[in-house]
């Protein structure tokens, strides 16, 4: 059954939370630098970590597409990714940081591998991809330039 565009928006939008790792990486390093007080070699450790989360569940969400529903699979990304990310605020602790890190690194993987299949199973899969990369440029965009104020007033990384 054919999507008009504002039927994928909610496709569009989880594959671009699950990519916002990649794309604010480097604000995500300044900010462990400056707020945390880990070294530049620590933080890019810790992304490192985030990103290895997120390829382990992207290749898990590849034998698990066909055997759950999308939705839930969809969901239960979402639930780590946020659970995760409130628990990394509270840590200040290297080891403890980076195992919370993998772990919303790993919903973020689910979000993206989902996205990306069920953009590519609609009609007309590079308009779907087409507006999935327009849209997170268009947020990393937005991100680089509002989240530096909001991280310095809530110290949220």
């Amino acid at each position: 059954m054919p999507k008009t565009i504002s039927q994928l928006i909610p496709m569009i939008v989880l594959g671009v939370v699950g990519n916002s790792v990649l794309y604010l990486v480097p604000l995500l390093i300044g900010a462990m630098v400056t707020d945390r007080g880990f070294s530049e070699a620590q933080a890019g450790f810790l992304a490192s970590v985030d990103l290895c989360g997120f390829a382990l569940s992207t290749l898990l969400t590849a034998f698990l597409v066909d055997r759950f529903r999308q939705r839930n699979i969809a969901t239960v990304g979402v639930v780590i990714m946020i659970a995760a990310n409130i628990v990394t605020t509270g840590i200040h602790e290297l080891r403890p940081f980076a195992e919370i890190r993998f772990v919303s690194g790993f919903g973020c993987g689910f979000l993206v591998a989902i996205s990306s299949v069920a953009l590519g199973r609609e009609e007309k899969p590079d308009r779907n991809f087409g507006l999935f990369y327009a849209a997170s440029l268009l947020f990393s965009t937005v991100a680089f330039w509002v989240l530096p104020p909001i991280i310095n007033v809530f110290k949220l990384i």
